[in-house]
């Protein structure tokens, strides 16, 4: 692997972390068994926030932690790393048989890239993905690129170099913290500040349950607080995100989508919030 690899370490490291979600042992499977398809070496390791006593995690190391907060307990994950990349998926989902090769070959392709996300797609394939850029790659540099495009935090990897030289995850953002989502925004922001080079690579696919409209719209409007605490600092990037919100409601309105328009004004109402917020 490029990026002087010690051989005998992990090719690829991948946290875990969870409140004591039940299938996080279904998402540890998923890695094995696609590290095992890829004949790589891969260490797995659980940060465990709950209470109750961690499942069997078939192998994994299981970090156990007291404080709460998404951003705080993907922070210990980078430190117990011992690849030279690491990657964050979530507790709830579960990754491709190919999501383990994919991750490695983007990096061994491209000795100069520090990221690669991929898309987010529902069980089954019957409702939209959660993320998705689109079917083909797209490499992403300079600070006016739009993180929304780039990536989501449930399915992302890092050289984990870059990811120590911007200093990890901000523990404001994220689920547990004041702004409760968009750590990920803010760790695309700063990447794209320093000069790095990310990839959305639509091969490196996780597979994540439906959630129901309530939630839905839940999700949507605090992903969007964060992203309009994150984007504060650069009025372009506003205007941009703004344009795009324009534009999906105007398809909602041609099209007569009341479900999709529904969605777009719980994004723009979070968005003017986290504009206007205190937050961060």
């Amino acid at each position: 692997m490029a990026g002087g690899r010690d051989p005998t370490g992990p090719d690829l490291t991948v946290v875990v972390c969870t409140l004591g979600e039940a299938d996080v042992a279904r998402t540890v499977e998923s890695i094995t068994a696609s590290a095992r398809s890829a004949r790589a070496s891969v260490q797995i390791v659980v940060v465990w926030q709950a209470d109750g006593e961690p499942p069997p995690a078939g192998g994994a190391e299981v970090l156990r932690l007291s404080e709460r907060g998404l951003s705080h307990a993907r922070n210990e994950g980078l430190a117990a790393a011992g690849g030279p990349l690491v990657a964050f998926v979530d507790d709830d989902e579960v990754v491709d048989e190919h999501w383990v090769a994919e991750a490695v070959s983007s990096f061994d392709g491209d000795p100069v890239l520090d990221a690669a996300f991929g898309p987010v797609l529902t069980f089954g394939g019957g409702k939209p993905p959660y993320f998705s850029s689109g079917k083909e790659p797209l490499l992403f540099q300079g600070r006016h690129r739009p993180p929304w495009a780039v990536g989501t935090g449930g399915n992302m990897v890092f050289r984990r170099e870059a990811l120590l030289r911007v200093g990890g995850f901000d523990t404001r953002y994220g689920a547990g913290a004041r702004v409760g989502a968009a750590e990920e925004t803010d760790l695309v922001l700063r990447l794209l500040a320093a000069g790095r080079r990310l990839l959305y690579a639509p091969k490196l696919a996780v597979y994540h349950p439906a959630r129901t409209a309530g939630d839905e719209l839940a999700a949507r409007r605090g992903y969007a607080f964060g992203m309009g605490v994150a984007l504060r600092r650069s009025p372009v990037l506003c205007a941009k995100y703004l344009f795009t919100i324009g534009q999906e409601l105007a398809r909602s309105l041609r099209r007569r989508d009341a479900w999709r328009r529904r969605k777009t004004l719980a994004t723009l109402r979070g968005f003017l919030a986290g504009l206007g917020s205190r937050a961060g």
